[in-house]
């Protein structure tokens, strides 16, 4: 049950003020708040924390709220990252879902913040990000149709950072065959072979992107995978589009 009190209302209303001041006072009290929490092993009560950063600010109708809403939970999983790593792992798909939800939002502003949002959530978190990748993947996709120029610097700039941690979490994992590795490849390839008989020539062109790189860090292992992703894309060799054929084509070879 939802602790409507877990988060004081004088840290609320530091947040809510519109001084950059009131502000950072608001995020660090917020720090101590969490961290009072994580050194009692107090899972819930964190997990609560960013709930109601979701309904007070992350929901909200007006944007600067969004967006306070977005730096308070970066505060959030900077202090679970630094100094209690194992308890974050459990709360990414807490701390990212809110700012996903917000790449829906009709504002193109609240687009663009929620997606430098993710960018700095992905270079707090690294490859522990990758817990919720198949998540944050299909919004990813759900967004490649972009038009706004911000937005879509801003979404490249996530694709090749999510990417590099996707590289090194392999990496990691091949160096130390007994070290945890986030990325989870046998899911991720099961979301993607669901995606890849679309006709739609810039998802399709996202989509080999990432085949090209998971290609590149697992070396021979990818192998194992392509009865599953096969069709799509033989699907694309014959297509007559050249950008969708020469990228199939350096994507299996």
């Amino acid at each position: 049950m939802m602790d409507d009190n877990v988060v004081p209302s004088s840290i609320i209303k530091l947040l809510y003020d519109k001084s950059q001041d009131k502000k950072q006072q608001g995020c660090q009290q917020l720090r101590l708040l969490v961290q009072s929490y994580a050194i009692n092993g107090k899972e819930l009560l964190i997990k609560q924390i960013i709930e109601t950063l979701k309904i007070k600010f992350t929901t909200s109708s007006q944007l600067y709220l969004k967006r306070q809403g977005m730096y308070a939970i970066q505060t959030v999983a900077e202090i679970l990252v630094k100094e209690y790593p194992q308890l974050a792992e459990r709360c990414v798909k807490d701390l990212t879902s809110p700012i996903l939800e917000c790449l829906n939002d009709k504002e193109d502003k609240a687009r663009q913040y929620a997606v430098e949002c993710l960018l700095q959530l992905t270079k707090i978190m690294r490859t522990m990000i990758l817990l919720n990748f198949n998540e944050i993947f299909d919004y990813q996709l759900g967004r490649s149709a972009e038009q706004d120029s911000q937005i879509v610097q801003a979404m490249l700039l996530l694709d090749a950072q999510l990417k590099t941690q996707v590289q090194i979490a392999v990496q990691e994992k091949l160096n130390d065959p007994g070290k945890q590795c986030y990325f989870n490849l046998n899911s991720f390839m099961i979301q993607l072979q669901s995606k890849l008989k679309t006709r739609v020539t810039y998802v399709r062109q996202f989509l080999l992107g990432w085949i090209k790189v998971l290609n590149q860090c697992h070396n021979n292992d990818l192998y194992i995978y392509f009865p599953m992703i096969l069709e799509g894309i033989f699907m694309m060799l014959g297509e007559s589009n050249k950008e969708d054929h020469s990228g199939a084509d350096v994507s299996i070879f």
